[in-house]
């Protein structure tokens, strides 16, 4: 807590399927019958990286399709995508929009997505992880730190993420800790997104109910062009470069609607989750000792009393990158970072365990 955060610079990461057929629900049919809707069947996906910030701004987004090379890509005419952004790890593939060949129309329409990438299976691995701080969170980072005069790595950015393996794998990790020092994880513990996680708490939904808007609009205007011309109905579905186009598109548009119209809503889902308050100085003290009381019932596995220990006292500002042997929260060891990370690293654990009662109380 020695360092201030910027508002900007606290920022919520999340990985989300997105379906290429965008419906919501259930039909339902005679048993044996045909399905009622067309696609409804169709369960192929891509993935949607999406990051918000605390000011309620959406970054740019990354995709991930299925594939091992540009080819798998949208065929969008008139956008280029520049060469790999790091060298190719395995089949998985990033690339940027190339802003120099690309025509300035097009580049507008898919302005907020900031990487496209490949994979054998479009799930996220540690390759498009990386190239995601790349190719996102960099750029977006040293922006905010031109608007607020301030050289870079003088402010930190803290990335809130869940507990899955690729920010986890220590490779990444230690491309974090070499080359981008400035960025600052912090994992929101396991079972606790559904609370405790900012994009979890609302934006996604809002997010993929414009999505599902746009698809709306889309597929009624063919039915409508369908029946007034008198032509068989024809919906493209599944992984065609339609769709891959179109979603990518909107994808696009969603982000720029909640940029427009959305940010008290993404403010919202933040403070929903109480992690805010880890930084709040009038509020981290009411935490702190709610958490202190009710350590019993927040840590239920630990036999032992909640306790919060740094052995590196810290003075001021010089000493604040100091490494320290260990920290305890809880009464269980936490392995050494940097001495700016460990009181926040405990205050999130604290904050997200307590949010989670908070909302199993409220549903009772």
């Amino acid at each position: 807590f020695r360092r201030n955060v910027h508002t900007g610079n606290k920022c919520c990461h999340s990985a989300y399927h997105i379906m290429y057929v965008q419906l919501k629900g259930g039909t339902w049919n005679p048993l044996g019958c045909a399905p009622s809707v067309q696609g409804k069947d169709l369960k192929n996906q891509f993935t949607l990286l999406v990051t918000t910030n605390a000011k309620g701004e959406t970054l740019p987004c990354q995709v991930v399709f299925k594939g091992t090379t540009h080819q798998s890509l949208p065929k969008i005419e008139g956008l280029i995508f520049s060469r790999e952004t790091l060298p190719s790890e395995k089949k998985s593939r990033s690339f940027i929009t190339d802003a120099a060949r690309s025509a300035e129309s097009v580049k507008s329409i898919f302005a907020n997505i900031g990487s496209w990438s490949v994979t054998e299976n479009h799930w996220s691995d540690a390759y498009t992880s990386k190239t995601y701080i790349q190719d996102i969170v960099d750029p977006y980072y040293r922006a905010t730190c031109e608007k607020l005069g301030k050289s870079v790595g003088k402010q930190k950015l803290v990335l809130l993420v869940d507990c899955w393996w690729g920010w986890r794998d220590e490779g990444f990790r230690q491309f974090i800790r070499l080359r981008f020092p400035y960025i600052q994880l912090l994992f929101v513990p396991a079972r606790c997104t559904p609370v405790a996680q900012p994009n979890d708490c609302g934006v996604i939904a809002i997010l993929k109910a414009r999505l599902r808007y746009k698809y709306g609009l889309w597929a009624t205007g063919l039915a409508y062009e369908a029946v007034t011309e008198s032509k068989t109905l024809d919906i493209p579905l599944n992984q065609s470069a339609v769709m891959k186009k179109l979603l990518s598109e909107w994808v696009s548009d969603a982000v720029g609607f909640m940029n427009e119209e959305k940010k008290t809503k993404v403010v919202h889902c933040w403070n929903t989750t109480g992690l805010l308050e880890a930084w709040d100085t009038d509020k981290r003290a009411g935490l702190m000792a709610e958490v202190m009381q009710r350590s019993a019932e927040l840590f239920p596995k630990s036999q032992h009393s909640l306790a919060i220990e740094c052995p590196v006292p810290v003075e001021n500002e010089d000493h604040a990158d100091m490494e320290v042997d260990s920290v305890t929260v809880n009464g269980l060891d936490i392995e050494a970072y940097e001495h700016t990370e460990i009181p926040m690293r405990a205050m999130i654990e604290c904050a997200a365990a307590l949010a989670k009662k908070r909302k199993e109380a409220a549903a009772d």
